[in-house]
């Protein structure tokens, strides 16, 4: 049985929506993810968050 801490707040719901779409491979190898300020525009979040 896998044992991962559950995410929390809103830089877990971020962390996890990343990761799948890594996983998913909307990110391909070698590919940045979306920047900070994009982040924080996207998910509604904080700069703190988002780091």
């Amino acid at each position: 049985m896998s044992h991962r801490p559950a995410a929390v707040g809103g830089a877990g719901r971020i962390a996890e929506e990343l990761g799948s779409a890594i996983v998913a491979g909307i990110y391909q190898p070698h590919e940045l993810v979306p920047g900070e300020l994009e982040l924080c525009r996207r998910f509604g979040a904080s700069r703190t968050v988002v780091r």
